[in-house]
């Protein structure tokens, strides 16, 4: 019995198989774009699975459900601009503060301009009171811990001479409040924000000098 050749090829596409880390990130994807349309809450795992292309097993074997997906994203919110405190605050001197503080705004703004960043921020404040255990656990697990680690880097700068012991490295968590202040904006005008990007990160970077110079 011949075999069709569209059927041939239709059999050879469903043998291909994927690698664990792009089947995940397949999920990862339809998960964000499903949350971000129906909600954490209206959102089932078959939607996930469909906008996929896998089945709910298939899901499954990834992860153990929408709880353990949306934390994933969150996490990824993280690592979206490759943020590592580690590769920012060198307490051994091999950088110049303005090195050190162009470097970190870098990527804090490449972060909060990214697309996909800005989306998952965004379901973080509309899901918050739906989910509340969810996100405090990935706060007190991803959160807290990156910061934990950047102030360590901080004191160590601090003890070096390297910044001046200041109110913002004392908790240096604010620093971030300008870049997060135009994303705000951005979201609740629906525009390019309030104040124009450019302008907010050159005086963004003005308070960062003036708060870590040594005197």
């Amino acid at each position: 019995m011949r075999m069709n050749g569209n059927s041939s090829s239709t059999s050879q596409r469903k043998r291909v198989r994927l690698r664990p880390e792009d089947r995940s990130r397949l999920i990862l994807e339809a998960a964000r774009v499903e949350f971000g349309a129906n909600g954490f809450t209206d959102t089932r795992i078959e939607d996930i699975a469909a906008r996929a292309g896998l089945t709910k097993t298939g899901v499954y074997a990834h992860y153990r459900g929408k709880d353990a997906i949306f934390e994933a994203l969150l996490t990824e919110a993280l690592k979206v601009a490759g943020v590592d405190s580690k590769v920012v605050w060198k307490p051994d001197g091999s950088e110049s503060l303005e090195e050190m503080v162009d470097t970190y705004l870098d990527r804090l703004y490449r972060m909060v301009q990214n697309p996909v960043f800005t989306e998952l921020f965004r379901l973080l404040l509309t899901e918050s009171n739906r989910v509340p255990d969810l996100i405090r656990h990935w706060h007190e697990e991803v959160v807290i811990q990156y910061r934990a680690q950047e102030q360590a880097l901080i004191d160590a700068c601090v003890r070096a001479g390297l910044l001046r012991n200041s109110p913002l490295t004392k908790l240096f968590a604010l620093s971030t409040a300008p870049a997060f202040l135009w994303l705000v904006s951005k979201l609740i005008l629906r525009k390019d924000g309030e104040f124009p990007l450019d302008q907010v990160r050159q005086i963004h970077r003005a308070m960062l000098l003036d708060q870590l110079q040594p005197r």
